[in-house]
Parts: C-alpha cells; sequence; structure tokens
C-alpha cells in the first residue's frame, strides 16, 4: 500500500490518486460533491475544442459581459466615498487588496435600496455571462464534433465529467456522511457498454448567480431508453 495523496496530479488527471492498493488506484473522497476543476476558459471552451488544458487566468466576466460589469461598477462608484479609477479596466489593474475589502464592507453597509439595486445589476451581469458561456461551449462542441476530432473530443469530456481514467480504479470515501465504494472501469471498458447521445450547455436563469448546467444523455448500448444527468458549473 502507498499513500499518495500528498503528490501533485498532472493537469489531465481526471480522478486523483490517492493510494496505491495492490496495484489498483484508489480516489477517496469525504463529502465532496465536485466533479471538475476547472477555469471557465478551460470549461467553455478549451474541453468542446479538443485543445489542451487551460491555464489562463483572465476576468471571465470581464471578457465576457463588460457592458454589464461596467454598469455595476458605475453603480458602486456612484455610492462609495472611496477614489476608484472611472472604468471596470482600470480598477482591474490597479486596485489594492485593502481596496477591494474596503468596497466590500461598503457594499455590507449599502441601505435596502441601494442593496437591491446592486443586487439587480449582479443578476443581470450573472445572467448574462451565463448565457453566453453555455453558447461558446456549445458553439465548440457543435464545431468539434462535426470534424477530425469528434472521437477524441467526445472521449476526453467524457473522462471529464465521468471521472474515467486509462485504468480501472476504486473511488470510495463518504457520501453525505455514508460509506461508499465504487469501482469506475476503465474509458475503454465503458466505451464498450455505454454511449454518448447528447451533450448540451444550458443557462440556469433560475440562479442569482452565473451558472451553467451542463447535460449529459446517455445510453447502454444494449438498451434504447437514455439516461441523463447535470452538472451545474
Amino acid at each position: 500500500m502507498f499513500w499518495l495523496g500528498p503528490e501533485r496530479q498532472a493537469i489531465t488527471t481526471t480522478a486523483s490518486k490517492d493510494l496505491l492498493v495492490a496495484n489498483t488506484p484508489i480516489s477517496i473522497k469525504a463529502n465532496s460533491n465536485v466533479i471538475i476543476n476547472a477555469s471557465p476558459p478551460h470549461l467553455f471552451i478549451s474541453l468542446p475544442s479538443g485543445n489542451v488544458a487551460s491555464k489562463d487566468s483572465t476576468n471571465w466576466y470581464l471578457e465576457q459581459s463588460i457592458e454589464h460589469l461596467q454598469k455595476l461598477y458605475q453603480f458602486l462608484k456612484s455610492k462609495i466615498s472611496i477614489e476608484i479609477p472611472h472604468s471596470i479596466l482600470g480598477f482591474e489593474k490597479e486596485s489594492s487588496k485593502q481596496t477591494r475589502k474596503m468596497i466590500q464592507n461598503c457594499i455590507q453597509n449599502f441601505s435596502d435600496e441601494d442593496a437591491s439595486n446592486f443586487e439587480h445589476l449582479y443578476h443581470q451581469l450573472c445572467h448574462d455571462v451565463a448565457k453566453k458561456s453555455a453558447e461558446i461551449f456549445n458553439t465548440n462542441l457543435s464545431k468539434s464534433i462535426q470534424s477530425k476530432r469528434r472521437t477524441a473530443v467526445l472521449e476526453n469530456i467524457i473522462k471529464s465529467f465521468f471521472r474515467l481514467n486509462n485504468v480501472e480504479y476504486i473511488t470510495c470515501g463518504l457520501d453525505r456522511n455514508e460509506i461508499f465504494a465504487v469501482l469506475i472501469p476503465d474509458l475503454t471498458q465503458w466505451k464498450k457498454e455505454w454511449q454518448v447521445v447528447n451533450i448540451s450547455a444550458q443557462p440556469d436563469l433560475t440562479r442569482k448567480q452565473s451558472v451553467v448546467n451542463l447535460i449529459f444523455e446517455y445510453k447502454r448500448k444494449a438498451e434504447s431508453l437514455s439516461r441523463y444527468f447535470k452538472i451545474p458549473y
């Protein structure tokens, strides 16, 4: 038995390897519901395009919805006494951690009316980002499916969200404080029994944050009935 938990995993690893017992990798989870820990550029652009994992740390909100973000920023600027740049771009480049913390304190002390107006603008921003993010994912995936990269792209998405590796492994631990253990097949074995019917991204406009639901439709090859699962991001 070898404990591998502290070791840093490769960026393309889809499931952590915490233990190695009799040459069988074991991933241990404790009340965790995290399927994939990826940046927006990687999830919405790189993954459905079949590109390598992105380390891009840009402000996704700024890239996708600068107009709504600027409106929110202008409202904030008009309600606080702190001297900050005229534009959100200037703020992103120049503001210090101390300034950001002071602004957070100001927001927490908003009147009910100001808080309501701020939340309205914030929800508009979030929903716009969610809609554009879903559109970007669907557009990139559609292009990939129609290209020679179709199989490779779909396999990589399946590996990422179904937590498959090139070898079978065991995932175990606690789920809602209940002990569980599951044998996860390797990708080749999974493809022998299952197939993905459709993958799509949908903005969840019922939420008060920017949330995109990734909808997976899949089925056993020997059956006609499809199954579905949804992953919010």
